[in-house]
């Protein structure tokens, strides 16, 4: 179905609403990723000053990997 565009171009009816929906998912994936590493580098603090640091460390790295590799796949 198509509708008039106040701009006078013609779009398709539902094109908005799928590129809004997919704005708002984009952004706040984004979002998430960019506060889930803070939180994690907070934890790995804390985790570190009552456990071994090098434990601490290899155990960030390797969930860092992971997730790079999780994220790429």
């Amino acid at each position: 179905m198509i509708a008039n565009d106040p701009y006078g171009g013609l779009i398709r009816k539902g094109a908005i609403d799928m590129g809004f929906i997919h704005a708002f998912v984009a952004s706040l994936s984004v979002i998430i990723v960019s506060e889930l590493g803070d939180k994690t580098f907070f934890i790995a603090a804390i985790m570190a000053m009552r456990h071994s640091r090098g434990v601490v460390f290899a155990g960030a790295i390797s969930a860092l990997f992971i997730m790079t590799v999780m994220s790429g796949a």
